[in-house]
């Protein structure tokens, strides 16, 4: 479920100068209920997650990885299932 925007919106007391294109896209995002600056932070939020995905698909492409089974304990645990 979505935080209530209503309820915790932050005051904005910062101006941030943007060319009139940038200031139309951003008019474009905005959802109901939403001011430039929640526009604003949820692209941020946004770039950090997709930044962070790209990180761990990178770091699943370039890891080594070895057999679960080889771990002695969890080939333990799976024999055990399978009774």
């Amino acid at each position: 479920m979505q935080k209530s925007q209503t309820t915790e919106k932050k005051a904005l007391t910062e101006k941030v100068m943007v060319s009139p294109e940038i200031k139309q896209v951003l008019f474009g995002l905005k959802r109901p209920g939403e001011r430039i600056g929640d526009v604003v932070e949820r692209v941020i939020q946004d770039r950090k997650r997709d930044e962070f995905i790209e990180f761990l698909d990178k770091r699943a492409k370039e890891a080594q990885y070895v057999p679960i089974e080889s771990d002695p304990e969890m080939a333990h645990m799976m024999q055990g299932q399978g009774s």
